[in-house]
Formats: structure tokens, C-alpha cells, sequence
């Protein structure tokens, strides 16, 4: 399971029950669970997911369908409408690993599990990078979780006959062994992070056929002034293909985590970056930088968008090294056909460079997308310049 801070749910896939591996994915949104009803990974169980809040999108790898020959090294991405199988080369198939998400490098790290070495992987949602570093022994069926105050993977237990009760950290350069005394030895236990309060939590786990129901925290409380919004984004026009710049104004504990959101459907909203999101029109939104309070976002692509100005809805998520999360005002990101010299407005302007453009036959100026420039174009160019952006 992973938690999309994006869209406020829990996202669970496959497992194991009494007629073998399942392909399922279902959500929770602390009401109830609904079932997905998608393509997606093959039936597994065993594998690791990590929400990417960077792109908003839960990474999964590996998994076990039943038989060492079903050990799988695929890499799935979901994005709460599909999943995406990205073909990558990476970590061998393997089962029983874990992968943690790391905010502050953008980075989704995996360690060792069954069927692999002591290996340890990171995914930037573009390739997958062994780190060649020496770290825990080789073991599956432990836990990580990522510690957003101290900035570090924390690793514990596991088994490689026999189990493990040792704690490790990963700070993305090396790993450190760590000498808190804690849970005894064990596998298969569970672990999350409470941002609220700034703590490793841990529960249950097995050693050889005892198994635990104890429960134990790491860490110290988390204290940071919670983010404020000072100045919420404003409203842009920009032209197709164009792009326009959002910004908002912030206060709190550093640091702080910008995450720049477009509304895809009736409250699906997704986060944009550096690699296209794909809309319902048929295009594609992106943003750079990434993680910055101003953003340039741009609209690639709208089919059959006509001569009718198009309205999209942008936001920022924004939070903190302890988990406090804040919501801006939605701004709308307008499409303008009409402001043909990508001003981000309407101007007497764009009626002359329209028409020197259609003067020089350049297909630019194939205003109706007819294929073929004609007086049309003038005539539906102006209908549309008078209509404005609205």
C-alpha cells in the first residue's frame, strides 16, 4: 500500500489469498474502499509501492506470483486514472524488498529482497540508479520509511535466515548502521511514518513461527510553524501551445515543498512537472522547475480545441519537513486561440500578425484547421478576437 497525498487516498494492489496471487487495485478514502477497475501489473503479491509526490504518481516494483520462476522485475507507475508500465531496465525480479520515497531528492529508493543481493536501487521516474555503496546485508521482508525531519531512509529488520534486528539509515551518499536498541529480530512487520507527530511507527512481525502483536516508535516530535499562503495564485491567459507563469507567496518552517497541481477532470486533479500529463482533450500539461513557488506551466496540443477558448483549473499543494499540508486557491489557466502572438492577452496586435502570417501562406494561419488557408480563416480569426478570452 501507498498514500497519494495528492488525492487523499490509500492505494492498495495485489496480495495473496487462499486462490493464489491477485491483480486488484482498490482505494481507500477513510470512508470506504472502492475497487478500481483498470489494467494494470499482473497478479502478484510481495511487491513495494512509494507514493512520488514530486509527479503524483504511486511507483510499483517487482512481485511474486506463486513460484521462484515468478519472481517479476517490472516497474508500474499509477496515476490514479491508469497504470503505466515503464520499460526500463533496473533491479533484478525480486519479492520481500521495500521502497520508501524520498522528498527532499526526488527520488523512490529500493533495498535487497528475495532473489537479489544486498542491493541498493533508486528510481527518479525516468531511470533506475544502483548506488554502489556498502549498507545492510542482503535480507527481504524488511521495512523502510522515510524520515522527512532528519532527511533519511530508516531501515529495520528483515530476514536472511535468521531474521534481523538491526537499524540502518540511508542518507543518499551512504549507509550508516545505527546503534538504538529496539524491536528483537524479525520480518513481515509493518512500517509508516506519522508526520503529525514526527515518529517511525512499527507494528507485528514474525521470528520463525512467533509472531509479535507489540508495537513500537522512533524518532522525536516534529516541530515546525505550519505553512501559510500569503499570496495565492492569479488567474493567466496564454495562447495555444503557449505557456504562463504561477506563483504564490509563503511563509513557514523551511524547508517547504511545492507541489503544482491541474484539475484533469471533476476533482481529479494531477501534478505536473518536468514530464507531460496527459488531459482529457487530448493534450498535455507540463511545469518547470519543479519544487518552486513560481512555476511556468504550459499546454501542449488540444485536439478539435477549435476557435473556443479553453479554462483549466491550477493549484498548489504546499508542505512541510513534518507533514503539514495546505491547499491554495484555485487559478485558472486560460487558453486564448485568439492571442496569436502568445502575449498572454488580446491585443490590436494580433490582428496584424495574424494577418501577415496568412498574407505569407504560412500554415500557422490555417485558423480553422481545415487544412488550407482561405478568407475563412480571416473572417472566424476576427469572430474570435471580438469574442475575447472569456
Amino acid at each position: 500500500m501507498a498514500y497519494d497525498a495528492a488525492r487523499d487516498v490509500t492505494v492498495l494492489f495485489g496480495g495473496h489469498d487462499a486462490t493464489g496471487a491477485l491483480g486488484e487495485t482498490w482505494e481507500w478514502n477513510g470512508t470506504v474502499w472502492a475497487q478500481r477497475l483498470v489494467t494494470g501489473p499482473s497478479p502478484r503479491a510481495l511487491t513495494a509501492m512509494a507514493y512520488d509526490s514530486a509527479r503524483g504518481v504511486t511507483v510499483l516494483f517487482g512481485g511474486y506470483a506463486g513460484a521462484n520462476s515468478d519472481l517479476n522485475g517490472e516497474t508500474w507507475e499509477w496515476n490514479g486514472i491508469v497504470w503505466t508500465q515503464r520499460t526500463v531496465s533496473g533491479p533484478t525480479p525480486r519479492a520481500g524488498h521495500a521502497v520508501d520515497y524520498d522528498t527532499a531528492r526526488g527520488v523512490t529508493v529500493l533495498f535487497s529482497g528475495d532473489g537479489a543481493a544486498a542491493d541498493t536501487w533508486e528510481w527518479n521516474g525516468t531511470a533506475w540508479t544502483q548506488r554502489p555503496v556498502v549498507g545492510p546485508s542482503q535480507r527481504g521482508y524488511h521495512a523502510m520509511v522515510y524520515d522527512t525531519v532528519r532527511g533519511v531512509t530508516i531501515l529495520f529488520g528483515g530476514n536472511s535466515d535468521p531474521p534481523h534486528d538491526d537499524t540502518w539509515e540511508w542518507n543518499g551518499t551512504a549507509w550508516s548502521q545505527q546503534t538504538t536498541s529496539g524491536p528483537s529480530a524479525r520480518y513481515g512487520h509493518a512500517m509508516t511514518y506519522d508526520v503529525a507527530r514526527g515518529v517511525i511507527v512499527l507494528a507485528g512481525g514474525v521470528f520463525t513461527n512467533v509472531f509479535f502483536s507489540d508495537t513500537w516508535e522512533l524518532g522525536v516530535p516534529c516541530i515546525a510553524t505550519a505553512p501559510v499562503i500569503t499570496a495565492q495564485p492569479v488567474a493567466h491567459v496564454a495562447c495555444p501551445n503557449g505557456s504562463a507563469s504561477f506563483t504564490i507567496a509563503a511563509a513557514g518552517s523551511a524547508p517547504l515543498i511545492y507541489h503544482w497541481q491541474i484539475e484533469t477532470g471533476a476533482n481529479q486533479w494531477q501534478t505536473i512537472g518536468s514530464e507531460a500529463v496527459a488531459l482529457p482533450c487530448g493534450g498535455a500539461a507540463y511545469a518547470t522547475p519543479l519544487n518552486s513557488p513560481t512555476v511556468r506551466i504550459g499546454i501542449r496540443s488540444c485536439l478539435g480545441m477549435g476557435n473556443v477558448p479553453q479554462h483549466w483549473q491550477v493549484r498548489c499543494i504546499l508542505s512541510d519537513r513534518c507533514g503539514s499540508i495546505v491547499t491554495s486557491n484555485e487559478a485558472t489557466y486560460t487558453i486564448c486561440p485568439a492571442d496569436f502572438n502568445c502575449s498572454n492577452g488580446l491585443e490590436v496586435q494580433d490582428i496584424f500578425d495574424f494577418l501577415n502570417t496568412w498574407l505569407a501562406g504560412n500554415p500557422r494561419a490555417d485558423f480553422n484547421g481545415v487544412h488550407g488557408i482561405s478568407v475563412t480563416d480571416i473572417f472566424e480569426f476576427l469572430d474570435a478576437w471580438l469574442a475575447g478570452c472569456s
